[in-house]
């Protein structure tokens, strides 16, 4: 099995995939073995090889589509106005002025938002 821990490159793993399929299907094809005896002795579950005999490509495993920001960008500038101001002021006194203008958040959301502006 290959291990994304090793320090392969896409293109040896992608040489190895592409091995272990020619063995596999060696064992299918030439010595009359069933799909699930030569996907042992090569150590690789069949799916797996199916898969690669399509596309050996290591694709990457990252999502497609990623969470966006939704905070709202007032309280963004008026948290940052706060900042400015009073540069000493953290998430709790700055959370108690947004509440009495009117804003809506928790004391986390404003945490995160000050670690944004200081990142």
């Amino acid at each position: 099995m290959i291990l994304r821990q090793t320090a392969l490159t896409d293109k040896q793993i992608e040489a190895i995939r592409i091995d272990n399929v020619r063995r596999w299907r060696d064992g299918i094809n030439n010595k009359g073995l069933s799909v699930a005896a030569p996907a042992r002795i090569v150590g690789e579950p069949a799916a797996n090889l199916y898969r690669w005999e399509a596309d050996p490509k290591v694709h990457s495993r990252r999502p497609k589509t990623v969470r966006t920001n939704k905070r709202m960008p007032e309280l963004k500038r008026a948290i940052k106005e706060f900042r400015d101001e009073r540069p000493t002021w953290g998430k709790l006194k700055i959370h108690a002025r947004l509440l009495e203008d009117g804003f809506e958040v928790s004391v986390s959301t404003v945490g995160r938002i000050i670690s944004d502006f200081i990142k």
